[in-house]
């Protein structure tokens, strides 16, 4: 949810506002860190009020094909 939030133009201080944590719990979220139960609930609101449909998704698919087409031309190169 966090990274799709984030290719969805949210930033990482801006997610962090909305979910009432620091930017730094989110970078380590993003890497990896557990978040406890309540600020995953609030992650979980904040990514379905923003998603709001599927054009959130397709967005977030999109940008996740790109990336993987990317890889593969590094691979090639």
């Amino acid at each position: 949810m966090l990274k799709a939030l984030i290719e969805a133009g949210m930033t990482q201080q801006g997610i962090a506002d909305a979910i009432g944590v620091t930017q730094p719990t989110v970078f380590r979220a993003l890497n990896g860190a557990e978040l406890r139960y309540c600020i995953g609930k609030e992650l979980e609101k904040l990514y379905a009020e923003k998603s709001g449909g599927a054009g959130f998704e397709a967005d977030r698919r999109q940008a996740e094909r790109r990336r993987g087409e990317r890889r593969q031309g590094e691979r090639r190169a």
